[in-house]
C-alpha cells in the first residue's frame, strides 16, 4: 500500500470513530430527553442503537487489525492506530451506559422527580459536552485539551453528588417510593459512568499521542 492510501485509510478509520462517537453521544441524549419527559417509547429508541454501535466497533476494529498486520506502520501511526481500540472499546461501554439509562427509565413507575430535572439535564448536557470533546481529541489531539477535559470531570462528580443527597433526602421523606427512587439514582450513576469513559479516552489518548 502506497503511503498515500496508508493515509487514506487512517483518515477513513479516524472518519468512522468520530461518527461511532456521535452515534454513542445522540443515544445519551435520547435516554435522558425520555427519562425527563418519562417518555418510554422514546427511550425505547435507544436500545437497537446499541446494535449499531457494536457493529461499528467490530468493523473498526477488524480494519486497525488488518491494518497493522498487513502494513507494519511506523512507531507514529502503530501508536494511533492502537490508541484507536481503546477509544471504540470507550465508545461501545458508553453506548451500554447509555442504554441502562433508557431502560431505567423505562422502568419508571412514578414520575420522574421534578426537582431533580433541571439537574439531570444539566449534568447530561456536561457528559454529553465532555463525551463529545474526549472523541474528538482522537480526530485532532491536544494535551491541553485532554488535560482540560480531565480536570472538567470534578464538575459532573459534583452534580452526581448533589443528586445523591437529594434522592437520599426524598427516600426519608417518601419510604414508599425508595424503589423509585433508586431507579432514579441509576439513571444519573449511569450518565456519571459515561463521563467517566470521556476521562478516560483522554487519559488514554495522552498516553498514547502526547508525544
Amino acid at each position: 500500500m502506497s503511503r498515500e492510501a496508508f493515509n487514506q485509510t487512517l483518515e477513513q478509520i479516524k472518519a468512522d470513530v468520530v461518527r461511532m462517537g456521535a452515534t454513542a453521544e445522540r443515544m445519551v441524549e435520547i435516554a435522558v430527553e425520555a427519562a425527563i419527559t418519562e417518555d418510554v417509547e422514546l427511550a425505547k429508541q435507544v436500545l437497537p442503537m446499541e446494535i449499531e454501535v457494536d457493529a461499528m466497533e467490530k468493523d473498526i476494529l477488524e480494519r486497525v487489525v488488518i491494518t497493522v498486520g498487513l502494513e507494519s506502520p511506523v512507531a507514529r501511526d502503530l501508536l494511533r492506530l492502537t490508541s484507536t481500540l481503546g477509544v471504540i472499546a470507550e465508545i461501545e461501554k458508553a453506548g451500554d451506559d447509555a442504554c441502562k439509562l433508557a431502560r431505567r427509565s423505562m422502568k419508571l413507575t412514578v414520575d420522574f422527580p421534578e426537582p431533580l430535572k433541571e439537574l439531570l439535564l444539566n449534568m447530561g448536557s456536561e457528559a454529553r459536552s465532555q463525551f463529545r470533546n474526549s472523541v474528538m481529541l482522537y480526530s485532532e489531539f491536544s494535551t491541553e485539551a485532554a488535560d482540560g477535559l480531565v480536570m472538567s470531570d470534578e464538575s459532573i462528580d459534583q452534580k452526581f453528588k448533589a443528586s445523591r443527597r437529594a434522592i437520599v433526602e426524598m427516600m426519608a421523606e417518601q419510604p414508599d417510593n425508595v424503589r423509585q427512587l433508586l431507579r432514579c439514582f441509576e439513571i444519573f450513576h449511569a450518565l456519571e459512568h459515561i463521563a467517566d469513559h470521556a476521562v478516560y479516552i483522554a487519559k488514554s489518548l495522552k498516553l498514547f499521542l502526547d508525544r
